[in-house]
C-alpha cells in the first residue's frame, strides 16, 4: 500500500506542474473557447490518474518526486521482512553499544497511508451523503417532460444520475425561463459533462492532500459551465442571448451550494459567466484552431517526463534491484523493481582495516552476544545493525562461502550455505574478508561494516533468504 501511495504523490505533483502550466495558459488565452481548456482538464485528469509516463529528454518534469520504495526503509534485494524483524538493538560488534529502538521506515508509512487513505474515504463519503440527500429532496417531483422534471423542494436547477441523467427544475422558475434552462442542462448532458465531472471529484478524492487538486476542480468546473453556455447561445440570436443571461442572472445563488459533483445552471461563477455572454462573439475557425495548437502542445509537452531529471536512466534498467517484502506468515506484501544506482557503484576506498581475528568460547561474553544474534536471525529471519564504517563482523553461522561479490541491494556482501543447507547473507560491508569457496567458522571475522547497496548510514544487514 505503501508504494500506492508513493506513485499516487508522485502523480500528484507531476500533475500540479500541469495544472499550474494549464492556469497559465487559460489567464494568458482567457478570450478563446471554454472547450479548448476542457481539453486542457481532460488531460490533467490523465495525469492524475495514469501511473504510467512517456519519457522526454526536453521535459522539465521529473520521473519521481518521492521514492517509490519505503520511505526511511534500508531494504536489501531478497529480505523479507517479517513483523518485529527491523532489528537493531543487537550489536554486529559485541563491543559496540547498542542504538535506540527507532520508529521504523514501514511503520511511518502504514501511518501515512491510513491518513491518505481515510481521507479519500471520508471526503467520498461526504459527497455520496450529500447526494443522497440532494436525491431525497426530490422525491416529490413531477415529470415536466422527457427527462425532465419540476420540484417544490429546490430553489435551483441541476442534472442528477449517471446512466439515466435527470434535469430538475424548481417550480418557483418561471415557464418562459425553463426553456433557458432546459437547453443548458441538456448541453450538459450531450456531451456527458455530468459523467466528466463527477469523475474529476472522484480524482480530487484520491489527491485530496494536493490543494492544487482542488483548484484544478473548481476551474474545471467553471470552464464547464461557460463551455457550455457558448453552446447553448452560439447558434441563438441577441434576443435569446439577452433572455438567456437575465435567466441566469436570476437564478444564481451562492457557489457553496451543488460543488461536490452535480451540475448545476447557476451555481458557479455567475460574474465571469455573466461577463462573458455579454462579450460572446464567435471566434473564427483559424484563430481557434492556432491558439488551441500552441496551448495543447504546450501542457502535452508537460505530460512526459524527464527520466534524467530525477537520476534514473530512461532506458538502462542494470541499477534496478528487485525488493521483496513478507509479512510474519510469510506471504508477500510488496514487490517491487527499485531504483539504486548506488548500489552496483564500486565501495569507497577504506584504509587498512585491524584483523579482530576470531571470537571463540574462551571469549564467553563476545561468544554468547553471537550466540544471541544468531537466535534471533533463526527466529525471524533477519538481523540489522547500524555501526561506524569499518567496525568488524564476525559470522554466527558455520559453511561453505558461495558467493562473495556485489549482491544488489545488499551491496557488498558475502552469501554461505551453511551445513544444514541455509543461505545466509552479510549485506552492506565495504569489505570482505573471505572469498568464494572458503569455509567461514562461527566467530570468524568476515566482513567490515559498510554504505553499499540499500543503505543511507553504516550499518550491516544479515538475514537467511532459503
Amino acid at each position: 500500500m505503501s508504494l500506492i501511495f508513493a506513485k499516487v504523490v508522485n502523480m500528484s505533483i507531476s500533475a500540479g506542474i500541469l495544472i499550474l502550466a494549464v492556469i497559465l495558459v487559460r489567464f494568458l488565452f482567457r478570450k478563446l473557447p471554454r472547450k479548448i481548456f476542457l481539453i486542457a482538464w481532460m488531460l490533467v485528469m490523465i495525469r492524475l490518474v495514469c501511473p504510467f509516463t512517456v519519457t522526454n529528454s526536453l521535459s522539465p518534469v521529473p520521473s519521481d518526486f518521492f521514492s517509490e520504495h519505503l520511505s526511511n526503509a534500508e531494504i536489501a534485494e531478497g529480505t523479507e521482512w517479517n513483523g518485529g524483524t527491523n532489528r537493531s538493538d543487537i550489536p554486529a560488534d559485541p563491543e559496540q553499544p547498542a542504538p535506540s529502538d527507532p520508529v521504523t521506515g514501514i511503520s511511518i508509512n502504514i501511518i501515512i497511508c491510513a491518513i491518505w487513505l481515510a481521507g479519500a474515504v471520508s471526503i467520498s463519503a461526504a459527497a455520496v451523503v450529500r447526494t443522497l440527500r440532494l436525491r431525497k429532496s426530490v422525491e416529490d417531483s413531477e415529470q415536466y417532460n422527457d427527462n425532465v422534471y419540476i420540484c417544490d423542494g429546490i430553489k435551483t436547477s441541476f442534472v442528477i444520475g449517471v446512466l439515466d441523467p435527470r434535469i430538475y427544475i424548481s417550480s418557483a422558475i418561471s415557464e418562459e425561463k425553463r426553456g433557458y434552462i432546459i437547453d443548458h442542462e441538456k448541453e450538459h448532458i450531450k456531451h456527458l459533462d455530468h459523467l466528466a465531472k463527477l469523475l474529476f471529484y472522484i480524482i480530487t478524492a484520491v489527491h485530496w492532500f494536493n490543494p492544487l487538486c482542488h483548484l484544478a476542480y473548481h476551474l474545471f468546473s467553471e470552464d464547464l459551465e461557460m463551455a457550455c453556455d457558448e453552446r447553448t447561445i452560439e447558434p441563438r440570436d441577441a434576443e435569446y442571448r439577452a433572455k438567456y443571461l437575465q435567466t441566469l442572472l436570476d437564478c444564481g445563488i451562492s457557489l457553496l451550494t451543488l460543488r461536490f459533483g452535480t451540475l448545476s445552471f447557476g451555481t458557479v461563477g455567475i460574474k465571469r459567466r455573466v461577463e462573458r455572454i455579454m462579450s460572446f462573439k464567435k471566434t473564427k475557425g483559424i484563430t481557434i484552431a492556432f491558439f488551441a495548437v500552441v496551448c495543447l502542445s504546450l501542457v502535452f509537452f508537460l505530460m512526459t517526463n524527464n527520466a534524467a531529471a530525477a537520476g534514473k536512466p530512461s532506458e538502462d534498467h542494470d541499477d534496478y534491484v528487485h525488493v521483496v517484502i513478507r509479512d510474519g506468515n510469510g506471504n508477500v506484501v510488496e514487490s517491487v523493481d527499485v531504483y539504486q544506482p548506488d548500489a552496483l557503484s564500486p565501495p569507497e576506498p577504506l584504509p587498512d582495516l585491524p584483523d579482530h581475528g576470531s571470537v571463540s568460547s574462551e571469549d564467553p561474553e563476545k561468544y554468547d552476544a553471537l550466540l544471541k544474534i544468531r537466535e534471533e536471525i533463526l527466529t525471524e529471519g533477519v538481523y540489522r545493525s547500524s555501526g561506524e564504517l569499518g567496525d568488524p563482523v564476525f559470522a554466527v553461522c558455520e559453511g561453505e562461502v558461495i558467493s562473495s561479490e556485489r549482491d544488489g541491494g545488499y551491496g557488498l556482501c558475502v552469501t554461505i550455505k551453511d551445513n544444514d543447507g541455509r543461505i545466509w547473507k552479510y549485506g552492506h560491508c565495504s569489505k570482505l574478508t573471505f572469498e568464494k569457496g572458503d569455509y567461514v567458522s562461527f566467530g570468524d571475522l568476515i566482513a567490515y561494516v559498510g554504505t553499499t547497496g540499500l543503505i543511507e548510514k553504516p550499518g550491516i544487514i544479515i538475514s537467511i533468504v532459503k
